[in-house]
């Protein structure tokens, strides 16, 4: 019996999480500050061109999993994810030294559904690379190019 009450109260959260998603977070609904969306081709996926300075921030988040963004070198590139369940996501695998990693690290407050971590990199140097980080659960798998000038 307790067991079916603690997934009743998980189901519970989830849905609630659900319902939520987005509400009061700009990073779900809009592009990085100061970058404009560039709408998508039939061949390409959507690219976010920046009109910020250098030692700009980006924001991402699963919903930008597949998108190709260009920043100016030295530029901050942050990802957010999060995943259902006690899995979490593994260390990221660059195609390039153009991005540095800098740092993972859990977001708080802890949210019921799973752990949130914040992945930071950096625009070392001009050229291309793409970024993935794999779950070690069910959760999707996130990848991003990153053009750095």
């Amino acid at each position: 019996m307790r067991s079916i009450a603690k997934a009743l109260v998980g189901l519970l959260w989830v849905a609630v999480l659900a319902a939520c998603a987005g509400v009061g977070s700009p990073a779900l609904t809009s592009p990085p500050a100061g970058a404009t969306v560039v709408s998508p081709t039939e061949t390409t996926r959507p690219t976010i061109e920046p009109t910020a300075r250098p030692t700009s921030q980006f924001s991402l988040t699963m919903a930008d999993t597949g998108r190709t963004i260009t920043v100016p070198v030295a530029s901050e590139v942050d990802v957010t994810l999060q995943t259902i369940g006690p899995a979490e996501y593994g260390n990221p695998q660059l195609s390039s030294p153009s991005v540095r990693f800098l740092s993972v690290s859990y977001v708080t407050p802890p949210v019921p559904a799973g752990p949130t971590q914040l992945f930071r990199f950096e625009a070392a140097a001009q050229g291309q690379t793409t970024i993935t980080i794999q779950s070690t659960g069910h959760s999707p798998e996130f990848e991003v190019t990153v053009n750095s000038d």
